[in-house]
C-alpha cells in the first residue's frame, strides 16, 4: 500500500510531470533491489478504433530477474499511466504495487529456473500503446512468453480471472494449486473472448502468447474518477492480487518447461478450490448429463402419462417464467432508477451503494420465477414442469458447447446432478421414506446448482452492471426452474407465500438502497466541465460533453452559446453538448512548425514539428477541411490501416491524438492529394485541471462534486489553427 500511496497522489496521464515522477519511483525501487532494469522508449501508433487514430511516445519500464536455466520468460504486466482526472490507485497503482512487491519477494527468495520479467507499460489508457510497442519491438520473445497481466475496473472485490490466452491448461493447473482466488472460472474468459477486452493483455494474446488477465472488478462507480485514490483501494483485494502474482511467478518460474497444453474448463468450489478438467472432456460430460436427463425422462414417462397438451403447456410455461423474470426485474430496476435521485448524474449504471440493489433485484427475479412455477402447476403437473425445464437446459447446454464452450460446465453439472436426484426421488426405495429424508436428498442435489450459479450471478452483475438486470435475472430464473420441481418431488411444496415472502424481502432491500442514495464528499456527484481557449479568436469557453443540466455547474453556463457555432476543438463533431462564454485565460497555444513542403504531381508531402508550449501531455491534430490523405507517419512511425485506407466517418475529421510527448517536439509527416487548395490544420493540447484563478477561473463548485467520467471533464484545452 505504501507503493500505491507514493504514486497515486494525483493523475499521471502519459507525458505529464506526475507520470515522469511515477516512472522514476518505479526505477528507483527496482534499482535499489539490484534488479536489471531498463527503459524502452519509442513511438507507437494504433488504428484499432479508427479515426481519430491514436499515437504515443511511450516509455516502458522493463526489469528482469534472471533464472538458472531459462526456457520461457514469465512476464508480469501492469501499466503506470492513468486517465487525466484519476489518481489511479486501483487502475493501475495496485498493479504497480503488486509487481514491485513481487519483484522484492522473488529477489529475496531462491533463484527460479525461468526468467521473471516485470513490465510496467505506458499509455495503456489510449489502447494499450505501450504493450503494443513492447510486443512489436521484442518479437518473437514476447509471443513465446507466459504473460500475467494485472489491471482494474474497480477498487475492491475478489481478483477475477477475466481472460486467458490459448492453451491455458498448464496455467490453470498452476492457478488451482494456489489458495488465492475464488473468482476464476472458464465462463468469464469465454465471455471476454466474445466481448473483447482492451487491456495490455490483448497485444500479447493476439501475438499468440500464453497467459492470464486479472482485474479488480468491484466498485466500478469509482473507475476512472478522482475517487480512485488510495483510501478507496481495498487492502485485502490488493493482498489477494499480490498472493496471486507471487504464487504464479514462483510456481511457473520453478518449472523446467512450461508446455502449451490444450484449454481447460474450470470453476471454484468453496472449501475445495479450483476444479479443472481438459476442454476435450467437456462434450463427454455434456453427453453424460444429457443421458442422465434422458434416463429421468424415460422413468417419468413410464410412471406417468403426459398428454401432449400438458407437455406443451409446461414447456411454454417454463420459457415464459424465464422471460417474465427478465422483464419484471428490468422493469423494477427502471422504476428504482427513476426514484434514485443520484441516477441522472452517475455515468455508470451502477451506484455507490450497489449491494442492496443487486441482492434486491436477484430476489425479484427469484420471486417472479417461483410465482410463475406456482401458477404453472394449475395446468401442468410437477413431472411435466420438471421435464420441460430439463429439456430447456439440454438445449442451452449444447448451445454453450458449440458457441461458448467455457460455459458448458454451468449447464452440464447441475443438469446431471438434478436428473440423477430426481430419478432417486421417484424410485420405490425413496418413495416410502419419510418426508425429511426426501427433502434432504432434494436439497443436497440443489446445493451444487446454487454453488455454481450464485457466483455467475454475482460476476454478471459486476461485469454488466445494473443496466443488465433483466439479463442477470435469467441466471436466477433458469436454476430456479430446474430445482423447483425437484423440491416438489421431495414434498417440500412451494406455495404462494414463498414468492410473496421473497418479494417482500426484495422490496425492503430496494427501499433500503434508495434510502442510502445521495451525494457527499466520499460519494460525489460527477460533473462534466472543461475550459477551452481558442488562440485564433482570443476567446475562452466553458464546455461540457453532457447535454443534461446540472445545478452544480448551472451558474457557469449562464452565458450559454450554441455549441455548433464553437470553433472545432475535437476531430469528432459531436463531443461538445453545452458551451458558455468565458474570459480568455493567459495560456500559450500549441506550436506547428513546417519543416518541408514538397509537391510532386498529384502528391503533396508536408513535414511538421508539433509541440505543446504548455508541456500538456495530450495533443490533437486534425484537418479542418476535407482533404484526401494518402500517407502519414507520427514520430517516424508509418500509420497503416483504416486511418489512411478509409474516409473518416460522417461527422469526423481526419486526425489523430498523441499522448506522452509533454513539451517535446513530435515529427509528423503528411502526404495528401494535391488539389491546389490550402491545407488548414487545427492543433489542440489538453492538460489536467481547469483554471481556478484570474479572469477565467471557474466559479466555486460544491464540495460534493468531481470531474468524471469522460476524457473532457476536468481538463483544459488550448486550440491553435494553421494554414499552409
Amino acid at each position: 500500500m505504501a507503493h500505491v500511496e507514493a504514486i497515486a497522489r494525483e493523475p499521471r496521464p502519459a507525458g505529464s510531470q506526475a507520470h515522469r515522477r511515477a516512472r522514476e519511483y518505479i526505477l528507483s525501487v527496482l534499482r535499489d533491489l539490484g534488479v536489471e532494469t531498463e527503459v524502452q522508449s519509442g513511438a507507437a501508433n494504433s488504428t484499432r478504433y479508427g479515426l481519430p487514430f491514436d499515437s504515443a511516445t511511450v516509455h516502458n519500464v522493463v526489469a528482469r530477474v534472471r533464472g538458472t536455466t531459462p526456457t520461457r520468460p514469465i512476464v508480469l504486466v501492469c501499466h503506470y499511466d492513468t486517465v487525466p482526472t484519476s489518481p489511479g490507485a486501483a487502475d493501475d497503482g495496485a498493479g504497480v504495487a503488486t509487481l514491485l512487491e513481487t519483484a522484492r519477494a522473488v529477489v529475496a527468495g531462491p533463484r527460479l529456473r525461468q526468467d521473471i520479467v516485470f513490465l510496467f507499460t505506458d499509455a495503456e489508457e489510449i489502447g494499450a500503446a505501450g504493450a503494443e510497442r513492447y510486443v512489436t519491438a521484442n518479437r518473437p520473445a514476447a509471443a513465446d512468453a507466459v504473460v500475467l497481466n494485472f489491471d482494474a475496473r474497480g477498487t475492491a472485490g475478489p481478483v477475477a480471472l477475466v481472460e486467458t490466452g490459448a492453451g491455458n491448461g498448464a496455467l490453470v493447473r498452476a492457478l488451482s494449486r494456489l489458495d488465492a482466488t475464488h473468482a476464476a472460472s472458464s465462463l468469464l474468459p469465454a465471455l471476454a473472448r466474445l466481448h473483447g477486452l482492451g487491456t495490455d493483455f490483448r497485444p500479447f494474446r493476439e501475438a499468440g502468447a500464453q497467459g492470464m488477465n486479472f482485474a479488480l472488478v468491484e466498485n466500478v462507480v469509482y473507475y476512472h474518477t478522482p475517487m480512485d485514490d488510495p483510501s478507496a483501494l481495498d487492502a485485502p483485494s490488493l493482498q489477494q492480487q499480490g498472493d496471486l502474482a507471487l504464487g504464479l511467478a514462483r510456481g511457473l518460474g520453478g518449472l523446467d518447461q512450461i508446455a502449451s497444453e490444450p484449454d481447460a474448463h474450470f470453476f471454484p468450489v468453496p472449501g475445495w478450490g479450483l476444479i479443472s478438467y481438459p476442454a476435450s472432456v467437456a462434450p463427454l460430460i455434456s453427453l453424460a448429463a444429457t443421458l442422465a436427463f434422458a434416463w429421468l425422462a424415460s422413468r417419468t414417462l413410464r410412471r406417468e402419462t403426459l398428454r401432449p397438451r400438458e407437455a406443451a403447456a409446461a414447456l411454454v410455461a417454463t420459457i415464459a417464467a424465464c422471460l417474465a423474470a427478465a422483464v419484471v426485474t428490468h422493469g423494477v430496476w427502471l422504476g428504482v432508477r427513476a426514484l434514485d435521485r443520484t441516477a441522472p448524474f452517475l455515468t455508470t449504471a451502477d451506484t455507490y451503494h450497489v449491494g442492496p440493489y443487486r441482492l434486491g433485484l436477484a430476489l425479484v427475479a427469484l420471486a417472479t420465477a417461483l410465482g410463475a412455477f406456482c401458477a404453472a402447476r394449475r395446468f401442468a403437473g410437477t413431472a411435466a414442469l420438471a421435464l420441460s425445464s430439463g429439456l430447456l437446459w439440454v438445449a442451452l447446454l449444447w448451445v454453450s458447447v458449440v458457441m461458448v464452450p467455457g460455459a458448458a460446465y454451468a449447464f452440464a453439472l447441475p443438469l446431471g446432478g438434478v436428473s440423477v436426484a430426481a430419478v432417486a426421488l421417484y424410485s420405490r426405495r425413496l418413495a416410502g421414506r419419510a418426508t425429511g429424508v426426501r427433502i434432504v436428498v432434494s436439497i443436497i442435489a440443489a446445493v451444487p446448482l446454487v454453488m455454481l450459479w450464485a457466483p455467475i450471478t454475482y460476476f454478471l452483475f459486476g461485469g454488466l452492471q445494473l443496466r443488465a438486470a433483466g439479463a442477470v435475472a435469467l441466471a436466477v430464473a433458469l436454476p430456479t426452474g430446474l430445482v423447483a420441481p425437484l423440491l416438489e418431488a421431495g414434498t417440500a411444496s412451494i406455495r404462494w407465500r414463498v414468492p410473496a415472502l421473497v418479494g417482500a424481502v426484495a422490496a425492503g432491500l430496494l427501499v433500503y438502497g434508495l434510502a442510502q442514495a445521495g451525494f457527499d464528499s466520499r460519494h460525489p456527484r460527477p460533473v462534466s466541465l472543461a475550459y477551452a481557449l481558442d488562440t485564433e479568436s482570443g476567446r475562452g469557453y466553458w464546455i461540457s460533453d453532457r447535454a443534461g443540466r446540472d445545478e452544480a455547474t448551472e451558474a457557469i453556463f449562464e452565458r450559454e452559446v450554441n455549441s455548433a457555432a464553437l470553433p472545432s476543438f475535437f476531430a469528432e463533431g459531436d463531443v461538445v453538448e453545452r458551451a458558455a462564454e468565458s474570459e480568455a485565460a493567459e495560456l500559450s497555444g500549441p506550436e506547428l512548425r513546417l519543416v518541408s513542403d514538397v509537391s510532386s504531381g498529384q502528391r503533396r508531402t508536408l513535414v511538421f514539428r508539433v509541440r505543446s508550449r504548455r508541456a500538456a501531455p495530450w495533443l490533437f491534430a486534425f484537418l479542418e477541411r476535407d482533404t484526401k490523405v494518402l500517407e502519414t507517419a507520427v514520430g517516424g512511425n508509418p500509420v497503416l490501416g483504416r486511418a489512411v485506407s478509409e474516409p473518416p466517418p460522417e461527422g469526423t475529421r481526419w486526425g489523430f491524438r498523441h499522448v506522452g510527448a509533454g513539451g517535446e517536439e513530435i515529427e509528423w509527416s503528411l502526404t495528401v492529394e494535391n488539389s491546389g487548395e490550402p491545407i488548414r490544420i487545427v492543433v489542440v493540447d489538453q492538460s489536467s485541471g481547469i483554471p481556478q484563478g484570474g479572469a477565467a477561473g471557474a466559479a466555486a463548485l460544491p464540495g460534493d462534486v468531481m470531474f468524471a467520467r469522460s476524457w473532457v471533464s476536468g481538463t483544459t484545452l488550448v486550440r491553435a489553427a494553421f494554414q499552409f
